[in-house]
């Protein structure tokens, strides 16, 4: 059981270790991550509100040009994807 519980507090030390070198420019979109995930008691919940933030932060700011074409549909179908979950439920 030991060994079990040390491996999820190292795989998320690497997570927010990833997380961080990723959302290096955007520190909103970290924060609300860190907050979200366990908030929501999903991880893919919590990243999905961060890949759904990011671009909206940079289109307030101006920084349009600094998102890809990519991230703004994945962007676009997470939102999508919670819109649906929260009406339809789990």
């Amino acid at each position: 059981m030991r060994k079990v519980q040390f491996f999820v507090i190292v795989e998320t030390i690497l997570l927010v270790m990833g997380l961080m070198t990723i959302m290096a420019n955007n520190l909103s979109s970290f924060i609300l991550i860190l907050v979200l995930i366990p908030l929501t008691s999903s991880i893919s919940t919590g990243l999905a509100f961060g890949f759904i933030v990011y671009p909206i932060c940079k289109l307030v700011v101006g920084n349009y040009r600094d998102v890809s074409k990519v991230m703004y549909v994945l962007s676009f179908l997470f939102l999508i994807q919670l819109i649906c979950e929260s009406i339809i439920g789990q």
